[in-house]
């Protein structure tokens, strides 16, 4: 039996040292050389490495003949790296300064407690590299804080993109706001991940837990990320267009259908009411997909506001699975401005961590015009009074509602059978039929809202006008 036991013992050693230490997503110093001495808990609190440009550091206080390693989790003891089991007859290593040291990765229990033996009191600056398995410690240093990783560029690849595993074919994703990113295209059944840069070293990985994850059956959950580089990987199962939303503030991420496939775009709000709220059934306007331009829809009406402003935003379909919001900050709203375009951020259900809640706020009540662009993530605010054509489309013809100088007028490229204008309260104010070209349907009206209601070839479209 002990023949049996040498034999599992050496194979230990042997096998640990194949191939680089993976899967390391947080690495704590631990032991008697070290101020949290042995204390599990306190070393998780203070002595916690710090990840940056490929290494993990740790600058500290170690004391003469002391022991310490390194934990791979603050919970458990068993997981944890430290020196060649085979190097002396105790297992201990004692370092030598600036020189490096092999390390092991010791997953499971451990045939001995191995550990490193500080030389003498005094400072020192460890650095791990996992990739090459060897640890250096140098005297001296200074405290290490963690470096902000560059987020101001993401690539998307893996053997599900058409980059592959070459990270300088990476797919750079659209950025849209600080540390927040979107992309939509083609994944194949294979896995994915993203690199801040497109050079090998510079990976986000899924934490441990999400590498296996099949996304066609957990759309739009988010799943977290992490700068360290490790072997996880996101799976997909079935080819397919996605959108995947990336927020690189909150290491976040979340995979949903393709945006483009969105046959139905909504504009929701307040604003879209007189008194300015978000009222019972959360009112919403259905948006004109725009012929020949997948992707892309229009939508000219008139928006209210009270007490200084009344919130909208754009949402596919009639449910709240998914939605598009001003790519800002959290909490701030922007005005939508006549002549301006907006960057649009997409939020499927469950990923408020990915982007928050940010509508547009309108503080000046008018008729608008807006235009989106799914492809571009884009949003286009013109004054609907400008528009020459499209306000309302009934059949092949198209013809426009006008307010102005207490007046409303309607222009048509083809005969109005009658058209009806009333007020706020119901009361017809004018009806006229036979209508052709451009015709006043009513005048000297006061400030207001009007419903104007228009017959043409048999069908009938209703918009609200706001006279001013």
């Amino acid at each position: 039996m002990k023949k049996i036991y040498l034999f599992l013992l050496s194979t230990l050693c042997a096998f640990s040292s194949f191939a680089a230490i993976e899967g390391v997503e947080k690495l704590y110093v631990v032991g008697n050389a070290t101020p949290a001495g042995w204390d599990q808990g306190t070393a998780g609190s203070t002595q916690e490495m710090v990840y940056q440009d490929g290494k993990w550091v740790w600058f500290g206080n170690l004391t003469a003949n002391g022991e310490f390693k390194f934990l791979v989790n603050d919970t458990k003891w068993e997981n944890f790296i430290s020196t060649d089991c085979a190097e002396t007859a105790t297992g201990n290593t004692t370092i030598t300064i600036g020189e490096a040291c092999k390390l092991y990765h010791y997953p499971g229990t451990a045939p001995k407690d191995y550990k490193f033996i500080a030389p003498a009191t005094g400072e020192y600056t460890i650095t791990l590299d996992l990739v090459a398995e060897t640890m250096v410690v140098t005297e001296g240093g200074e405290v290490v804080e963690p470096a902000k990783p560059d987020v101001t560029t993401l690539f998307l690849m893996g053997d599900a993109t058409t980059a592959g595993t070459d990270a300088t074919k990476a797919i750079e994703m659209k950025g849209v706001g600080e540390g927040r990113f979107i992309w939509t295209g083609s994944l194949n059944v294979g896995s994915f991940f993203f690199t801040n840069k497109q050079e090998t070293g510079y990976n986000i990985n899924p934490v441990a837990g999400h590498s296996t994850s099949e996304f066609t059956e957990t759309k739009g959950v988010e799943c977290g990320l992490t700068f360290k580089v490790t072997d996880n990987t996101f799976a997909v199962a079935e080819a397919d267009e996605y959108t995947i939303t990336v927020n690189l503030n909150t290491l976040q991420m979340a995979i949903d259908p393709s945006i483009l496939a969105a046959g139905e775009l909504n504009v929701i709000g307040g604003a879209l009411e007189t008194d300015g709220n978000w009222g019972d059934g959360y009112p919403n306007d259905p948006m004109t997909a725009v012929e020949g331009q997948p992707g892309v829809f229009t939508w000219t009406d008139s928006l209210y506001t009270k007490d200084g402003g009344a919130e909208l935003k754009f949402r596919i379909g009639k449910d709240w699975e998914r939605n598009f919001v001003l790519a800002s900050d959290a909490d701030k709203f922007i005005a939508p401005e006549y002549g301006k375009t907006y960057n649009l951020f997409f939020r499927s259900m469950n990923n408020n961590t990915i982007v928050g809640d940010n509508k547009f706020l309108v503080t000046t009540a008018g008729k608008y015009k807006f235009t989106i662009d799914l492809n571009e993530l884009t949003v286009k605010v013109e004054d609907g009074n400008d528009i020459g054509t499209g306000i309302a489309s009934l059949d092949a013809a198209h013809c426009v509602v006008l307010a102005a100088d207490g007046a409303i007028s309607v222009s048509s490229v083809a005969a109005i059978q009658q058209a009806a204008v009333y007020d706020i309260a119901g009361k017809c104010v004018n009806r006229l039929a036979g209508i052709e070209g451009r015709t006043v349907l009513a005048d000297n009206l006061a400030d207001g809202l009007y419903i104007v209601k228009l017959w043409m070839n048999g069908e009938e479209t209703t918009r609200k006008v706001m006279v001013k």
